[in-house]
């Protein structure tokens, strides 16, 4: 039992600094106001809104349970269809967990033009 709670933890550790490092650069090279945004876990879904031109109180259907499942996969594929991803990339970004990561990484650091 101990060693799946072990796994999760470095699960969540790993996840928080990807998104965290991916958001940042990619405010950083929007030049977004309030980066460090992206360093706060929560408050990480207001830079993905603003990445993908989206209002603020949009962070609200994130509050709610079911609509905050709906509501990311319509902004991931949003963020995702940005920097061309090609429609199974973005399929499995959304599901496949790791996937999702690396092609953060990648849309943050290698692809640096915006559509």
């Amino acid at each position: 039992m101990g060693y799946y709670i072990n796994l999760l933890i470095v699960i969540f550790v790993f996840t928080y600094i990807n998104q965290s490092l991916v958001f940042f650069k990619l405010a950083n090279d929007l030049n977004l106001m309030n980066r460090w945004l992206a360093f706060i876990p929560f408050l990480q879904n207001i830079l993905l809104l603003r990445i993908i031109n989206k209002k603020d109180w949009y962070f609200i259907l994130f509050l709610v349970p079911v609509v905050n499942v709906i509501a990311y996969v319509v902004f991931y594929t949003k963020f995702y269809e940005m920097f061309d991803l090609s429609f199974p990339w973005i399929i499995f970004s959304i599901i496949i967990w790791p996937i999702g990561q690396i092609s953060n990484l990648y849309i943050a650091f290698f692809k640096k033009e915006l559509s």
